[in-house]
């Protein structure tokens, strides 16, 4: 009985709770142990996105997860849309199709695709860096498209999006306009190649492109890294330099801008939205 009384009264006053959280931030300091503020510094200076006004951007696909914002400044003449990873999930693609001379869809989990898409390629095969019959990497989907096309980039591919862009050089980067997609994994940045492959992954892409949206997914956990919330899970979406500059835009970041962009909505309709800013508020 005194158990059970005391247990009624640790739920009652959120003593577990707390306890529970306390404990999960202990062990993060452990797992993250090998991890400076400086390391964490680094990355999250990556992913700092720019301001950009809202009339010079549009939300595409389902409202909730599925769907991405991107610019809205799309070459009139035409341009490609290579999608890496869709399931059964296509209505970002379905709406941009329409903008588009040609998509091609990329993935391995499904055989066709859920609805017929006009003006559109399916290629069953797994994005990846290895080799093998059944896998493509995102060089040889490049070749598939005219190199004076533009092209916007959907990456949506379970963590092995930094292996297939960290492979990209800077003429190839510059073949995306945009590129927008989920960016997994940053919970092993514990891991030092894991750590520096995501670093370098995204400088890579800073060099050519600059972020736009930052968005973390609410399906995804998140931790306590270093005092800092960090989602495992971001969704992120960028713009050539050059475009980037064509807008009428202000350079500095607005934080607040990008934590309450209302084309942005939670993945999971169901959960509360992640309101993890780790950039400071000015």
């Amino acid at each position: 009985m005194l158990i059970k009384f005391l247990l009624s009264k640790a739920f009652k006053n959120n003593l577990y709770v707390n306890l529970i959280c306390k404990l999960e931030v202990l062990a993060n300091k452990s797992l993250f142990h090998s991890l400076s503020t400086k390391d964490l510094e680094d990355l999250i200076f990556q992913l700092i996105p720019k301001f950009i006004p809202s009339e010079h951007l549009i939300r595409k696909g389902n409202p909730f997860d599925g769907g991405y914002v991107i610019c809205n400044k799309i070459k009139a003449e035409g341009t490609y849309l290579l999608s890496l990873g869709v399931g059964n999930n296509i209505t970002f693609e379905t709406e941009l199709n329409r903008e588009m001379i040609h998509t091609f869809l990329v993935d391995h989990s499904i055989q066709a695709l859920p609805i017929s898409l006009p003006n559109s390629t399916f290629i069953s095969k797994k994005v990846s860096t290895n080799t093998g019959s059944n896998n493509i990497n995102l060089q040889q989907c490049l070749e598939i498209i005219p190199k004076n096309i533009d092209t916007i980039l959907k990456i949506d591919i379970e963590g092995s999006e930094w292996d297939s862009l960290a492979n990209l050089d800077a003429t190839e980067f510059s073949r995306f306009t945009q590129i927008v997609g989920e960016f997994h994994g940053f919970h092993e940045i514990y891991k030092h190649e894991t750590y520096i492959k995501i670093l370098n992954t995204l400088k890579k892409i800073n060099q050519t492109h600059v972020i736009i949206n930052f968005h973390p997914n609410n399906w995804s956990d998140f931790k306590i890294i270093n005092g800092i919330p960090f989602p495992d899970v971001i969704e992120l979406s960028f713009i050539r330099y050059d475009l980037f500059n064509s807008l009428t835009v202000q350079t500095e970041c607005s934080v607040k801008y990008h934590e309450f962009n209302q084309l942005n909505l939670p993945n999971n309709p169901n959960s509360p939205e992640y309101k993890l800013c780790f950039f400071s508020q000015n």
